[in-house]
């Protein structure tokens, strides 16, 4: 469970609200199979930058992953905003198509399979030994909404690599969402579990 406290500002109209993200894990035995779901922005609006409030960004998300028992690499899907099937709407800016027969303007078809995949996100980890992953991750959405047809970059596309030192994770992360930017994030984590004690056994008694 997450708790935030989120406060935005535009010139001298601000706002803040309350959010809380609820998650669970199902971790198979054996660490080949994995299951997450998740509930995010659950909150309100304390305070609105005029007097309507407004509804925050709630979403649905399930997540999976699987490694193959020998392979070096492990395969990951999350389905993102469930919580709205058709996520397609019309954009102003996009460039108008017509027909040179008819002399009208051609549109394009939104097909069954056009909308599940505004919900899809692929990744996979490659497993360099125990110590070090590297990562990769495509976003159909963000690629289709975000990218500039001239120059689409690498929007929608993000990768990165952790590496463990001792008994810390030191992990680094690149996304871009626009050609116009990009985010790098860096984690250091650690398990409190890793710095026990481990409890030393008596030496076994000789035989005889």
């Amino acid at each position: 469970m997450n708790a935030k406290v989120l406060f935005g500002q535009l010139e001298e109209y601000t706002s803040t609200a309350v959010a809380f993200d609820v998650g669970g894990l199902y971790h198979k035995p054996g660490g080949l199979f994995t299951l997450a779901a998740m509930l995010r922005n659950i909150g309100y609006q304390t305070s609105a930058y005029t007097e309507r409030r407004e509804k925050l960004p709630f979403q649905v998300q399930i997540g999976t992953t699987y490694k193959f028992r020998h392979a070096p690499f492990r395969l990951g899907l999350m389905l993102e905003n469930l919580q709205k099937w058709d996520l397609t709407y019309d954009d102003p800016n996009a460039q108008v198509n017509i027909d040179p027969t008819t002399g009208e303007v051609i549109t394009e078809k939104v097909t069954f399979m056009d909308k599940a995949l505004l919900h899809v996100i692929g990744n996979v980890e490659i497993l360099l030994g125990k110590n070090l992953h590297v990562r990769f991750g495509y976003n159909y959405r963000r690629r289709q909404e975000l990218s500039i047809e001239e120059k689409p970059g690498l929007a929608g596309i993000s990768f990165g690599a952790g590496i463990r030192v001792a008994k810390i994770h030191v992990s680094y992360g690149y996304a871009q969402y626009h050609l116009a930017g990009a985010s790098n994030s860096f984690t250091v984590a650690v398990r409190f579990n890793d710095f026990k004690k481990q409890p030393v056994l008596p030496p076994a008694a000789p035989e005889g």
